[in-house]
């Protein structure tokens, strides 16, 4: 399975004078440019194709096109990656209010969020600019990893 995501962005346009120009509409008396239409593949929540966690899922096949169908395997630690990234998301809005990153779920409005219907508990290491929160994988043999900038890694050591 890969994330994939596809994007599509319209401008409404004329042709003035054998070239193209963007449509524009009067706003206050001022002509605007009309906004894009954006599409995507998959529903993203966010306009912005440049966040690949939201992108959707490409699932491979051993199977010739028309010849039958796969169903679609959900790999567990999904959740447990979403559940890091949610962590990473507030993180980033606490850190915009107050210069610094916090330990404190309840701080992050994560009290109650659940990973495969289990409250989540993770441990998160913070520094002064900084931090790594970390979550074990579904199966309990690896551990899941995030840092401020998003990056995500999974190693085969248990942290306990």
């Amino acid at each position: 399975q890969y994330r994939i995501d596809f994007s599509r962005v319209e401008w409404m346009i004329d042709v003035v004078d054998g070239k193209y120009q963007r449509r524009t509409q009067k706003v206050d008396g001022k002509e605007k440019m009309l906004p894009e239409d954006n599409w995507v593949w998959s529903p993203q929540g966010v306009v912005n194709m440049h966040r690949p966690e939201t992108w959707g899922y490409l699932q491979f096949s051993g199977k010739t096109v028309g010849t039958g169908t796969d169903p679609y395997i959900e790999n567990p630690d999904n959740g447990v990656k979403w559940a890091l990234r949610m962590i990473c998301f507030r993180e980033k809005v606490f850190f915009d209010k107050n210069a610094k990153y916090t330990a404190d779920l309840k701080q992050l409005e994560l009290a109650d969020y659940k990973v495969n219907e289990v409250v989540f508990a993770p441990e998160i290491i913070l520094t002064q600019s900084l931090f790594e929160a970390t979550l074990p994988s579904a199966d309990g043999k690896s551990t899941w990893h995030i840092t401020q900038d998003g990056r995500v890694w999974k190693t085969s050591v248990i942290l306990k």
